[in-house]
């Protein structure tokens, strides 16, 4: 449905033929509070595509728990590193070190001052560099310094995404995306946002993976993939300046249908208070069928006592 084929529907039910301008700013208010109104009947939604690619810790060691820094070095090292992430809870030094004599000395490539003044993990991430180019051989981070402190999601990776060190990702046993800052019409996840089928054993939302507040889902590090997030989305508002007659109204069709009924009783909500209670009624009349429709077509599951 066209702008002009629902102004033309609503204009049947009584309203002006012809609309000066300040009307068809209220019909176009009318026709965007109809669309938000009708849009909860049977939201619409959208597919977010998440490239779930975790960069490969090159540590062997799991650095998820935090590790303590007391009175020895922490050390962790690995070969052919180009960059590293980590975080700290605590003051002290941390060094990026290279050997070309398979461990007997190590030569200072950066130094790190690490500082957490409110007693919080502080996040530290960088790239392992030889002057300006990477270093390709052993290297580690040396932890030292003269306090105790913590260190936990220590990575270090073997490929660089960028070569701007603030693109080295975090590392964590999950890693989150908040799909409100990935897409432009995000309002709330539908449930589940990842279905089962798109995994050969299923993935289960609150065991395989989680989402947290309103807009961010988490899925574990460990498990690569293309995920399919599907959410429930925006619907494009109508303005003065859409053509009346080529911009459709983002409904689907049966939708739409609901429109001309649910538009003539918002403007004749104040000028004809029983003319606008009349069409409302229609107006939920034909939710109450298209509801009952759906219900309808539900299908049954069932479950034995085994739980399939």
């Amino acid at each position: 449905m066209t702008i002009k084929e629902l102004y033309d529907s609503v204009a049947e039910l009584g309203f002006e033929t012809e609309l000066e301008s300040e009307r068809l700013n209220g019909f176009i208010l009318a026709a965007n509070r109809a669309i938000v109104q009708i849009n909860r009947i049977r939201p619409a939604t959208s597919i977010y595509k998440l490239n779930h690619f975790p960069l490969v810790n090159k540590l062997s060691e799991s650095t998820y728990e935090p590790v303590c820094k007391d009175d020895e070095a922490l050390i962790f090292s690995t070969d052919g590193a180009k960059s590293y992430f980590f975080e700290c809870n605590g003051n002290g030094i941390a060094t990026i070190e290279k050997s070309t004599d398979f461990g007997e000395t190590w030569e200072t490539l950066a130094a790190v001052e690490l500082v957490s003044e409110k007693g919080q993990f502080e996040k530290y991430r960088g790239l392992i560099l030889d002057g300006d180019k990477p270093y390709l051989g052993l290297v580690r981070i040396k932890f030292s310094g003269d306090y105790i402190y913590w260190v936990q999601n220590v990575a270090m990776y073997g490929s660089l995404l960028s070569a701007d060190p603030e693109s080295v990702p975090a590392f964590s046993k999950y890693i989150s995306y908040d799909i409100a800052s990935l897409t432009d019409d995000f309002v709330s996840f539908v449930c589940p946002p990842i279905t089962d089928a798109q995994r050969d054993k299923g993935f289960i939302l609150n065991t395989d993976y989680f989402v947290e507040g309103a807009s961010k889902i988490l899925i574990p590090a460990s498990i690569k993939g293309v995920y399919d997030v599907v959410y429930n989305r925006q619907n494009k508002q109508l303005s003065l300046n859409d053509d009346m007659e080529e911009t459709n109204i983002d409904l689907d069709s049966e939708l739409c249908c609901l429109m001309p009924n649910l538009v003539a009783s918002y403007i004749w909500a104040d000028d004809e208070p029983t003319k606008a209670e009349y069409y409302l009624t229609l107006y939920n009349a034909q939710v109450a069928e298209i509801m009952a429709k759906e219900k309808s077509l539900k299908p049954v599951v069932y479950r034995n006592k085994t739980g399939w």
